[in-house]
Formats: C-alpha cells, structure tokens, sequence
C-alpha cells in the first residue's frame, strides 16, 4: 500500500539535548507527531484544489501515524469505520464489478451509463501536498521551533528537579 513517510534525523537534536534526555523515543515520537501535525494540515488544506471537491468525508479520512519506534510518521488517506473508505479508496485506486447485476447503471451529466466494471485510478491528493510542504524548507523550520520548544521545556523540567 503506498504511503508518504516523512522521515528525520533528530540525532543533532537529540545530541544537543544531551543529559536531559531520559527517553530518547518519546522525544523523537513527540518531535515527528508535530510535524507530521503541520504535514497533514499541509494535506487537509490542499485537497479541495487537487481535487476541484471539498468533502467533510475526504477531509476527516487524513490521517497521521507516527512509528513506536520514532523514526517516522505517516500521512495517509485512511478508512472510517466499515462504511466510509472514500478516501483511502480515491487515495489508492479500486475497481467496482458488477455483483448481484449484470451491469452497473449510474447517471453521469443527466446521462444514464450501464458498465460490467468502473476502474478509478489513483488520485495523488495526499502526497503531492506533503511533498511540497517537504520541499518549501517549512519543515526544517518547523523542526527546527519543535526541537528548541522540547529543549526548553526538558531545561526548565530538569532546573526544576535540580
């Protein structure tokens, strides 16, 4: 299944927070689920005009995962519930066949079209977003505010316990 990774080298970051790291894991996971945040948002703006549609459905199917093992975060279309995969079908392409009928009967334009089987290719509204948002240096930005946010705040924990 095709998906955007946004993948980063935190171990500067990690280097430069040196003692205050008690675990190293949950800083990376915290650092890549904020900036897959600004990536998905990057995703959830931009559909409405890769597609020429906005929908409440395609909206809410963006979805971020970041890895246990921190070293990455997912930006894909998913599935809600049983009933709505719109998203992650329109993300990834399917193909409808006539069941319990000989021929599909949909309306097109006013037009009335009987098919054995509609094949919709794959349409790119989640990764072209995404990889202009990792393109435009927003990110190492981005990164860069994340990380010293979590070096102040692990500093003003750590004075704290001192």
């Amino acid at each position: 299944m095709p998906f955007i990774s946004i993948e980063s080298e935190l171990d500067d970051a990690i280097e430069e927070i040196g003692d205050l790291v008690r675990n190293e894991k949950s800083i990376r996971k915290s650092i890549l689920s904020q900036v897959g945040t600004r990536a998905k948002t990057r995703a959830k703006r931009d559909y409405k005009t890769i597609l020429n549609k906005k929908s409440g459905n395609l909206y809410k199917s963006i979805r971020k995962y970041v890895y246990r093992n921190g070293k990455a975060v997912v930006i894909t279309a998913h599935n809600i519930g049983d009933t709505n995969r719109y998203g992650f079908m329109l993300a990834h392409g399917f193909t409808s066949e006539a069941q319990n009928e000989p021929t599909l009967t949909f309306q097109i334009d006013g037009k009335w079209i009987r098919k054995h089987s509609v094949t919709v290719k794959p349409k790119d509204f989640i990764e072209q977003p995404v990889k202009s948002y990792l393109g435009s240096g927003q990110v190492n930005q981005d990164l860069e505010t994340i990380t010293q946010k979590k070096i102040d705040s692990l500093t003003k924990k750590y004075n704290k316990e001192s």
